[in-house]
Parts: C-alpha cells; structure tokens; sequence
C-alpha cells in the first residue's frame, strides 16, 4: 500500500512540473533562444585556433668520444630521459622560439613577449616512451603548420651548433697537437738518421731488434695515453668554461662515487700489465674490460643519482655539463692510473736496453723515439679524421617521426559543442528560474491549484472575464 502511495505521489508531482513547464513554457523557450544567440555571437567573435603537431624520436644517447668510460653495450633509459629533458629545454629555449616566430611573421610586435609565444607553444613528452611532441598554435592552419615546422627547424640548427661548437674545439686542440706530432716525428727521424750516418750503422743487430719489438707494445699504448689525457684535458676545460665557479663546484664526489673511480683505475692498470702478456682476445684480457664496463655502468648511474639530488634546481642542460665533467674527472683519473703503470712498464723496459752496448743503447732509445713518435701521429690523424667528420654530420640522435600537417578545422571555438552547451544551459536556467518563480508564488490561481495546495474539494469556479469582454457587454447595455 505505502509503495503504491509513493508511486502515485511521483507521478503527481512529475504532473505538477510538466504542467509548470507548459504554463510558463514561454519563459522556457525565450532563455533557449537566447542562449542559442550568445553561442552564435561567441562562436563569431571569438578567434578560431589552428593547431599544428610534430613528432619527434630520441634514438640514441650520445656519449664522450673516444672515452675509456664509454664501453656500454646498452643505452642507459635514465640517460635517455635526461637528453629528453634537455632537448625539451632547448626546443622552450628563448633563442629558439624567438627566432621561430621571427622566420613566421617577420617583425614581431613589441607588446609580443616571449613568455606570449610559449602560450602557442606546447611541447610535451609521451609517457613511457622515447617520442616528443611539438604543438603550435596560431589563428590559420598553415601558420600553425609552419609554426611547428619552423621550430623543429631551429631545434635541430640549434643543436648542430652546439655540437659543432664543441667539435671545432676539440678538433682545434687535435688539429694543433698534430702540427706538433709532425714537427716531432720529422725531429725525431732525423736524429735517427744522423746517428746512422755519423755511426755508419746500416741495420740493427739481432739483439737490438729483439729489444724495440718488445717496446713496439709499450710504445703504442704510451702514445694513446698521452693522446687521451690531452684530449679529456680539453674537454673537461671546454666544459668548465660553460660553468661558473659556483655550479663548478655543487656537486661533488661521493664516497660511493670515489670507490668506483678507484676501481675502474685499478682495473685500467692491471689491464695494461695483462696486455704485455697476452692478446686482446685473451679470457683474462676479455675478463679485465667486462669488469671495467661493470663499474663504468655504476659510476654512470651514481652520478645520474648525484646530479639528481643536488643539482635538481639547474636546468637539464647545467645538468648535462655537470655529468659530463663528473663522467671526465673519473675518466682522467682512469688515465694517469694507466699512464703510471705505463711508466713502471717502461723503466723496465730500459733495464734491458741498459744491457745493449753504448752504441746500440742509443739507437735504441731514437729508434724509440720514432715509433712514440709515429705513433702519436697516425693516432692524432685518426682522432682529426673523426673530429672533421662528426663536424661536419648531422643530429643523429633525434628523428622527426610526423610533420606537422595544416589543420582543416580549428581546435577553438568548437561550435558545435558551444551550441549543444548553450541549449542545455538555455534550458536548465529557464527551467529552474521557472521553479523559482512558482515555489515563490503562492497565489492560488486555478482550480488544480485548490486541489493541490488546499487539498479541498472544489463545487464551482467563476469564469475569467477579460477587459475585451466586458467592453462589449458594456456597449450592449448602452444600445438598449
């Protein structure tokens, strides 16, 4: 019965509303309308948004050139994700983002700030990805389209800067020792050749043969050493010069962090004690570099934790310089413990050539002399080589996956949506403001008023004359 009651009470009262609804269904409808006009003046006055994406690929981490810590078989994901950041920075960069906007529409207004041109903007990454995305905006789509073309553009001039900037110091440093090396190999050939003549020594003997071949070995690997402090030398003040004083000296060894760099020194000079006696291919060669990638990789990843930690308020690309001059401090270190195993190496080596007569003890020592000497040249030849050819290449690490493309439709205003929201907003005001007005009036007007508000039972109701009406009968009344 109570269940009956309440479902005859809803049916009630949705017939109260529908008949509120149809007795001020004018006011409903004239809301509607007009709510419909102010979507239709919005969707006029408001200026449309074209949008333009790109897609762009990180590949591929590029790591310190020619570096005893640059032995890994895998890409780092934690190294990914900072290159990401940092190229993310550069494509937000002031310089370029200015001058994108400068190539688009020429003079650019001076009210037209640079924060303004980010509003139009927006580079974003993908999550659990390696892809970035470019989204311009501008009041055309091919303007958009150029927009986002334009700065990929930029990006990548941008970066070939940087990198040839970094390039073309280091290949003036090689190309400078290599003058040198050369000055040294011709000094060196012709004391050779002098002592030769003034000496009438035509070959060597058996003994003395004997003896440069085994230092043909040590020779070789004291070239490279000396090449490569030189070369990280270079780097590590090219990038300190990028620094100041202050962010130089932030972050520091951990205790964590000196342990790997003591490690990976140790196993350097142990490796070159073990390649005096056996081949490259050697288990106990192999064994020795897999124990050298192994430290590198936890050396890699403290610092990633360091900078992370400590230098988490520079930007990604202060932090990129920051890694790269902890990665360089541990890989100079790594090179003098080779340069002073490499010495011990070589006062023994001179032990056995103090045993050769005079004459001999010192053709020895030139002959030396030419092949470190030879040896340094073709070396740094090799690294000039490099250095010109990585100059002149472009950004191998970044992939433009999708162009952008002119959009046919703008993203704003969206009409369609606008108009929808406007008849529904028309409606739910109107509807409500309907409500209002019945729940605040309280006159009883109609006989289903009587009925529900009073509850009384109704015998007779007097009709409702209107003013039209009773003229009329006035004028009857008059003319009899």
């Amino acid at each position: 019965m109570n269940m009956i009651n309440e479902n005859n009470n809803g049916i009630d009262k949705l017939v109260y509303l529908l008949r509120i609804i149809k007795k001020r269904i004018l006011i409903i409808v004239l809301f509607t309308v007009f709510s419909i006009l102010a979507a239709l003046i919005l969707n006029i006055s408001i200026t449309p948004v074209y949008e333009a994406t790109s897609s762009l690929r990180i590949k591929q981490v590029k790591g310190l050139e020619n570096s005893l810590l640059k032995q890994q078989s895998q890409v780092n994901p934690m190294e990914l994700q900072q290159l990401i950041t940092t190229y993310m920075e550069i494509l937000r960069s002031r310089f370029v983002v200015t001058n994108t906007f400068a190539k688009v529409y020429g003079e650019l207004p001076e009210s037209l700030s640079y924060e303004d041109m980010l509003e139009l903007i927006k580079i974003k990454p993908i999550k659990e990805s390696y892809i970035i995305k470019v989204i311009a905006h501008a009041e055309e789509g091919m303007t958009a389209k150029l927009l986002a073309d334009t700065l990929v553009e930029n990006f990548f001039n941008k970066v070939m800067s940087m990198n040839q900037d970094e390039q073309s110091g280091f290949s003036m440093f090689i190309k400078e020792r290599l003058d040198e090396a050369k000055k040294d190999l011709q000094h060196a050939e012709e004391a050779l050749r002098r002592y030769k003549q003034t000496h009438k020594i035509i070959s060597s003997d058996e003994e003395t043969k004997s003896v440069v071949e085994h230092l043909n070995a040590i020779n070789k690997i004291v070239a490279k050493n000396q090449i490569d402090l030189a070369a990280a030398q270079a780097k590590l003040v090219s990038i300190k010069n990028q620094l100041s004083m202050e962010e130089q000296n932030f972050v520091k060894d951990s205790p964590k962090l000196k342990r790997y760099k003591e490690k990976i020194a140790q196993f350097q000079a142990k490796l070159v004690r073990v390649l005096q006696q056996y081949s490259d291919s050697d288990p106990k060669v192999l064994n020795l570099r897999k124990q050298i990638e192994t430290e590198t990789k936890k050396l890699n990843s403290e610092i990633q934790t360091i900078i992370k930690e400590k230098a988490n308020n520079y930007t990604p690309v202060i932090q990129e310089l920051l890694q790269k001059k902890l990665q360089l401090e541990s890989e100079i270190n790594a090179i003098l413990a080779e340069k002073e195993e490499v010495s011990k190496i070589s006062k023994g080596k001179e032990e056995d050539v103090a045993k050769l007569p005079l004459l001999e003890q010192e053709l020895t020592k030139l002959i030396r002399d030419v092949d470190v000497a030879q040896e340094i040249y073709i070396t740094l030849a090799k690294r000039n080589e490099e250095a010109r050819i990585n100059q002149a290449m472009t950004i191998n690490d970044v992939q433009i996956i999708d162009k952008a493309v002119a959009a046919k439709a703008p993203i704003k205003p969206n009409k369609r949506l606008n108009m929808i929201i406007s008849i529904f907003l028309g409606l739910f005001i109107s509807i409500g403001l309907v409500l209002l007005i019945e729940t605040v009036n309280k006159t009883i007007a109609t006989v289903d008023d009587v009925k529900h508000y009073l509850d009384l039972p109704v015998f007779g109701s007097i009709p409702d004359f209107n003013d039209k009406l009773l003229a009329r009968e006035k004028q009857k009344q008059l003319k009899k």
